[in-house]
Order: structure tokens, then C-alpha cells, then sequence
């Protein structure tokens, strides 16, 4: 799917709003004793998007560790597009001698929809992956990341080559000074007509209670609420392109691709406790969206409001 034209015009109001909020979360430049990691962190975010997440988490986490999420995207009106979705995971990491550990995380996904009124879409459809995650080198300012999710993506009433589907992304990262971090790389991605996307940008770390990752896809504004001997608090705003593709049986011998995509704005709370479990509340806006068949859009639903919560243990 290639970006829709409106998507242009909705990245320029996550961006204005995004800046807005920079300018209000640096206001207090207060010191406190809590540091942010050097890696983007992008926990929630959709497969293909770099990284994933648990390599991160693992820094924090004892592994194996366990992910679940849960998110709700309302519909509104007729012209709505409802969707649950319930996420599982399930991160391990593996190694051999003095090799670098290679992070392995199955996962499983079902997605409910409802509307819209007009399309003939199956009620559910389900994400069946395997991510792999390797840092092959790293040292004091630089690193490298690689990442592959194979995965079946359908409604599984049948499967076809459509279901099969692979992500994947390679990424590098090199620390400029004790504030800045800069990272680039390409992701390819499954759901796109072109495949293939830059990532990249900078991660600004302007003290010891603010982060700002200003990184495409997916740019992020962290700030430390509370920090006690027990647990950690957070507050964040990021907006990010999501988004997937699924093979439908249209007829009993025939399948047909849908792809779904939407540009959406959260905010939310992230708590870390001192036994390693984190959890996070998030609600924010989706808009944007568009329905695609056989790489043709179909439906272009109304906005959505999102509700998003997660636990990591």
C-alpha cells in the first residue's frame, strides 16, 4: 500500500502538535536520579516497526519474559472501522559461546472488526510471528541492530502465499556526545506497495528527566513523573504510522490482500516497578485510515478514538 495523500497532511498536524508539546515538557529542567536507555524505545509499536522492543525490555526484564496488550479502536458511526486486539509474546533470548544472544520472540494476535457498513470483511482475522532480534556489534558510542518477524497473516480460513508475509530491519546507532544519539536505517515493510523505508533521526536526552526521540517512523516525547526507591513513572506522547495486511478468503478457491493503515497520536503512562514488571495506559486518536483491496483503496473509515493498555513481566 503506498501512503495515501491525506497521510502527508496528517503527519504536518502530528508534527505541529508534537512540537507544541517538546516546548511544554523542557519548561522544568529538573535533575533527578533516573537515566533513559540509549535505544528508541518502541515497546507498542507495530511489527515492522524498528525495533520491536525487547531488547529493551530485556535490560529491564528477567528473561523469558511475557508481553500483553490489549487495544481498542471505537467505532464511531456507520462509516467507522471498530477493531480489538489482543497481543501475546513471548521474548527469550538464546546464545553460544562468546557470540552476541540472539533475542527470540513468538507471538500470536487476534484482531476483531466491526464495519464498515458496505465492505464485506471477515469478523476476525490473526498474526502468527516469529521476531528475531541481533545486536552482532556494539561498543561504548555505536551499535548495530538487525531484525526479521516471519509470520502467517489471515483470516485462516485457508491458507495462501498471501499469509505468508516478512518484516524486517537493519539499524545502526552512534552516540554523538552524553545528550544526542543518532540512528539510521531501512526497514522493509509488508504492508507497503514500496517496501522499503528509511528509518532514522536523533534521540536528545536534554536532562535527566526528559527524552525526546525525534525518529521516523516514529517520533516520541518522554518524560519522568515520579521516581521512588520502588518504581518508576513516565508520561509520554508519540505518533506513528500502524497498520497491517491480511490474506482473506473471498472464495472458497480464491484470496484476496486487505491492508489497513491509519496515522495515530497517543499519550500515555508507563510505570517500571523494582521486580522488573512494567505496565502502561494509553489513549489517543487515529485518523488517516484507509482500507485497501488488492492494493486498492476501498474504504477510507472516519476517525477513531484509541484505547491501549499493556503489562510486561
Amino acid at each position: 500500500m503506498q501512503f495515501p495523500r491525506h497521510w502527508y497532511l496528517g503527519s504536518i498536524r502530528v508534527g505541529l502538535f508534537y512540537w507544541l508539546l517538546l516546548g511544554i515538557s523542557l519548561a522544568e529542567q529538573e535533575d533527578a536520579p533516573w537515566q533513559f536507555g540509549d535505544t528508541p524505545s518502541q515497546p507498542d509499536g507495530p511489527r515492522w516497526a524498528p525495533p520491536t522492543g525487547s531488547r529493551e525490555k530485556a535490560s529491564v526484564l528477567d528473561l523469558p519474559a511475557t508481553q500483553f496488550e490489549f487495544s481498542y479502536l471505537s467505532q464511531l458511526d456507520e462509516a467507522g472501522f471498530g477493531v480489538n486486539t489482543v497481543d501475546v509474546r513471548h521474548t527469550m533470548m538464546t546464545g553460544y559461546g562468546e557470540y552476541p544472544p540472539l533475542s527470540i520472540t513468538p507471538g500470536f494476535a487476534i484482531h476483531l472488526w466491526s464495519g464498515p457498513q458496505g465492505l464485506d470483511l471477515p469478523a476476525r482475522v490473526y498474526d502468527v510471528s516469529l521476531d528475531f532480534e541481533w545486536q552482532p556489534w556494539s561498543n561504548e558510542t555505536s551499535s548495530l541492530l538487525l531484525g526479521s518477524t516471519p509470520g502467517l497473516y489471515g483470516d485462516f480460513e485457508s491458507l495462501d502465499s498471501k499469509a505468508l508475509q516478512w518484516s524486517g530491519w537493519i539499524a545502526g546507532t552512534h552516540r554523538l556526545n552524553t545528550k544526542w544519539l543518532a540512528m539510521g536505517g531501512v526497514a522493509y515493510v509488508r504492508q507497503l506497495d514500496s517496501n522499503w523505508l528509511p528509518i532514522g533521526g536523533l534521540i536528545w536526552t536534554p536532562n535527566e528527566r526528559t527524552r525526546l526521540d525525534i525518529l521516523f517512523p516514529r517520533p516520541k516525547i518522554t518524560r519522568l513523573v515520579r521516581s521512588t526507591g520502588q518504581s518508576t513513572l513516565s508520561w509520554y506522547l508519540t505518533g506513528h504510522y500502524d497498520g497491517g495486511a491480511w490474506s482473506i478468503q473471498d472464495t472458497p478457491s480464491t484470496h484476496v490482500l486487505v491492508s489497513y493503515s491509519d496515522l495515530r497520536l497517543l499519550t500515555g503512562l508507563e510505570g517500571v516497578q523494582s521486580n522488573g514488571s512494567i505496565w502502561k495506559v494509553e489513549f489517543g486518536y487515529a485518523f488517516s485510515r484507509d482500507i485497501s483491496v488488492e492494493r486498492f483503496s476501498v474504504a477510507t473509515p472516519s476517525d477513531a478514538l484509541i484505547l491501549e493498555c499493556g503489562v510486561f513481566f
